[in-house]
């Protein structure tokens, strides 16, 4: 399993972000993405969602996997054709993050901001919601990103509510496996069906385009 993460701050640059954009494919589900990017209306955004569609384009040429292989889950989640190789995308602030590899994964990454406890009482299990009374933001942070990543693991997203299950830290209430990783300002949540060791690899502008 690789776990890779790119700063869009370079694509904030016209220059780069034009060359980066071209590198692209253009064929089937690819063409969306682009076509996407180019509605968003923040340079930001545009950003973040070419970003997150460089790292699927290097996922793919990484596994060796046809470019035309990608394809939509009927719940809209991108997958991989020959069920043989997986990829799981997120993006928020500053950052994209990719997860790839032989076995399915579901990845989250979330900035961390200012108290969101009424979120928390809407959401989170009573549980959780102790443990982000006790420790704070940080903790709605971690909870939240690990919710995510085990919702796009099984393809659920949002169709399942977010406190009808629990993602303690440190406790082993679901069949798979969480690995957490720390930003400055943002928490990365991997959720496996297989424990393994994931280390987490920061990418250039170069790196991401090869």
């Amino acid at each position: 399993m690789h776990l890779e993460v790119f700063s869009i701050a370079p694509l904030l640059d016209e220059n780069f972000f034009q060359k980066s954009f071209d590198r692209l494919p253009d064929e089937g589900l690819w063409a969306h993405r682009k076509e996407k990017i180019l509605r968003q209306k923040k340079a930001e955004d545009r950003c973040l969602t070419l970003a997150a569609g460089l790292l699927a384009r290097r996922a793919f040429l990484k596994m060796k996997v046809s470019f035309s292989a990608l394809s939509l889950e009927k719940g809209g989640k991108p997958v991989i054709a020959d069920e043989k190789h997986f990829f799981n995308l997120s993006h928020s602030g500053m950052y994209a993050v990719c997860a790839y590899g032989l076995s399915p994964s579901g990845v989250d990454i979330q900035k961390e901001t200012p108290d969101r406890f009424h979120i928390a009482e809407r959401c989170f299990t009573e549980g959780e919601q102790a443990l982000i009374r006790e420790q704070g933001p940080e903790m709605f942070t971690r909870i939240w990103a690990r919710k995510e990543s085990y919702l796009k693991f099984t393809g659920q997203g949002i169709r399942v509510p977010l406190n009808s299950f629990e993602v303690l830290p440190g406790e082993q209430t679901l069949p798979v496996f969480f690995q957490e990783f720390i930003l400055e300002g943002y928490r990365i949540a991997l959720c496996s069906e297989e424990e393994m060791a994931v280390s987490l690899k920061f990418l250039t502008l170069e790196e991401l385009l090869f």
